[in-house]
């Protein structure tokens, strides 16, 4: 503590300068300058174990992926808090191999590692506090009881919480205090932060007399953090006198809670500033990864299969329930583009989603749950499909699998309900990688102008650039003369009227714009409407023709750009509308929110559009 605030001192008197004050601005700089950065001050960083006790196999997992992330962190040393081994055993020989076979593991570490006993690696199963057989082999294994380390810029000072009267029970023995008093004084004079280790938290020790006999030292001698283990279960104390108290959790030690009620497997770490401060952060284990974790082929494989058109498709569509309950099937065309096996699981989408767990190593991803719009989706389809076990297609293989499906009649339109094909492949490391190929299942929509109903219009092709809207939906109108009228309401953060709008039918399939496209009829009789509401408020429906935009003859659209949802009325009369009846439509609403990217939501997918049945 002292250390740091004489430094801290002359740094102020010698540079003459505040702390706080900005550094020069990088965003100065003129494009290709080559920038002069100042050194960085001298820093260290102490790696620390926590408990690894578990008596079980499962918790050398964690302590290999601990070694494994040190060894691509490499701190300048290694400690722990002790509890290395289960022990509390009268089989020596059982003892011995828990020994093996953290040692095995630990001894892979590429930086110096100074252990702290706890007291599963000294209590014997005998029950005999007198027992010191294993003590003796931790020490000739593992090394010193008690020990101080000088480290460039820090001493770290562990103490042996199991030497109580000098017997192998809670507490510290006369002997160790007249040592630690002595190696306390000496670390003082190096005039270096002080951190002490210890595997029980003995000031939580009443029989200790924590207070009389050791916090006194701590406050002569400027100890800045006292770090212990054993209750597995992280916990920062805060201060007592000058001093910061910190309890560590688990790296591959037992635990039966939730991390936030402080249980979890984590490394800790203290870096060491050449002023004397110390910061300590906690780091979940197996967090860090291998440079090669993903290769490029496994890379290429992912993409091919998310981006190919052909691997999940369906072949027709729903019975609408609008009507009446219904039952039936749909198929799926199934296409294996890799070259290698892929297995495909169907699964509908009636839940929240829930994490991904990463099965290699020991954390969770969220992406799921980050990327998924409610909003979109109706987890309460009236649809029901029968569960299906995945398939398996070799290379280049196509399969068709039919889907079962029931549902009651339904009081609305409603959107088309969502699975996700889970497509899993074996990757150059042996590791099974799962693709989520999420596809909307299309309706057979038919429908009667003045039915009342409200359609919804959702998005076909699923993008991470959806915005987290609502989806838009239309209605149908028809009078006596034939004018078929189509009113849209939109849900929409923004109304986007100001991009950069270029003739052509590629301008319109990638609006710079929010855009409302129509489609009616097929084959030769097929007519394509736009309609671009336009930043003052001009707006008119025009058809699209031989790649440029016409007059369409129709009445002009009424726009009501409301905050938050606008609506559109479009007016269509009998000349605009093909011959076929029923007649295909389709109706497009293209959201662009002032972005580059343009999110498209449809009526129905472009394979199987809805029909209009008029007179």
């Amino acid at each position: 503590m002292l250390f740091r605030a004489l430094v801290l001192l002359a740094t102020s008197l010698l540079s003459g300068s505040t702390f706080g004050q900005e550094l020069p601005a990088f965003a100065g700089n003129p494009d290709g300058a080559t920038v002069q950065v100042a050194p960085v001050a001298k820093q260290q960083i102490i790696a620390i174990f926590p408990d690894r006790t578990t008596g079980r196999d499962w918790g050398l997992r964690y302590l290999r992926e601990g070694v494994a992330d040190l060894n691509r962190i490499q701190p300048d040393a290694v400690f722990s808090v002790g509890d290395l081994v289960q022990g509390y055993t009268r089989i020596t020989s059982t003892y011995e191999q828990e020994q093996r076979d953290y040692l095995s593991i630990v001894q892979q570490l590429r930086a110096p590692y100074f252990p702290t006993p706890g007291n599963h690696d000294v209590v014997s199963g005998t029950r005999d506090a007198k027992d010191r057989t294993y003590a003796d082999i931790y020490r000739a294994k593992f090394g010193p009881l008690w020990f101080a380390v000088e480290l460039e810029l820090v001493t770290i000072v562990s103490i042996f919480t199991e030497d109580g009267d000098g017997l192998i029970k809670p507490g510290i023995s006369d002997k160790q205090v007249e040592w630690l008093d002595a190696t306390l004084a000496s670390a003082a004079k190096r005039a270096k932060p002080i951190v002490m280790l210890m595997h029980r938290p003995l000031w939580h020790d009443r029989a200790t007399n924590w207070e009389t006999r050791i916090d006194p030292l701590i406050a002569k001698y400027g100890v800045d953090w006292v770090i212990a283990g054993h209750f597995h279960a992280l916990q920062d104390e805060g201060k007592r006198g000058d001093a910061r108290y910190l309890i560590l959790g688990t790296c591959g030690g037992s635990i039966d809670q939730h991390p936030l009620a402080g249980q979890l497997q984590h490394l800790t770490f203290l870096v060491v500033r050449a002023d004397g401060t110390i910061e300590p952060y906690h780091q979940v284990v197996g967090t860090t990864l291998p440079v090669d974790w993903i290769k490029v082929d496994d890379q290429k494989k992912a993409f091919k299969l998310k981006g190919s058109r052909n691997a999940v498709n369906f072949k027709g569509a729903l019975v609408d329930a609008l009507p009446a309950a219904t039952k039936g099937t749909i198929e799926v065309a199934l296409e294996n583009p890799l070259d290698v096996d892929i297995n495909v699981s169907p699964r509908q989408i009636t839940a929240m989603p829930s994490v991904w767990e990463v099965a290699d190593l020991n954390w969770i991803s969220r992406t799921p749950i980050d990327t998924f719009n409610p909003l979109v989706t109706d987890l309460n389809t009236p649809y029901r499909f029968l569960p299906i076990d995945g398939v398996t297609l070799a290379p280049g293989e196509k399969k068709t699998i039919s889907l079962r499906y029931e549902s009651d009649q339904s009081a609305q339109p409603v959107v088309g309900p969502e699975y996700d094909f889970v497509c899993t492949f074996m990757d150059s490391q042996n590791r099974t990688v799962p693709l989520h190929l999420r596809r909307r299942v299309p309706i057979a929509r038919s429908i009667t102008p003045n039915d009342g109903y409200r359609y919804p219009i959702a998005a076909w092709e699923f993008s991470e650039y959806d915005e987290p809207e609502a989806n838009a939906s239309a209605q149908f109108e028809i009078d006596t003369n034939g004018i078929v009228t189509i009113n849209l309401a939109v849900p929409d953060d923004l109304l986007s009227t100001d991009g950069p709008i270029a003739s052509g039918a590629k301008a319109f399939s990638d609006p710079a714009q929010d855009v409302v496209r129509l489609e009616l009829g097929a084959g030769k009789e097929k007519r394509t409407f736009v309609c671009v509401p336009i930043s003052g408020g001009g707006i008119s429906l025009q058809e699209l023709k031989d790649d440029k935009l016409v007059a369409s003859g129709a009445p002009m659209p009424i726009l009501d750009p409301m905050l938050g949802i606008w609506t559109l009325r479009l007016t269509l009369p009998p000349n605009l509308l093909p011959t076929e009846r029923p007649l295909p439509i389709n109706l497009g609403i293209a959201d662009n929110d002032g972005h580059y990217h343009t999110q498209w939501r449809w009526l129905a997918p472009k394979a199987v559009p809805a029909t209009l049945v008029l007179p």
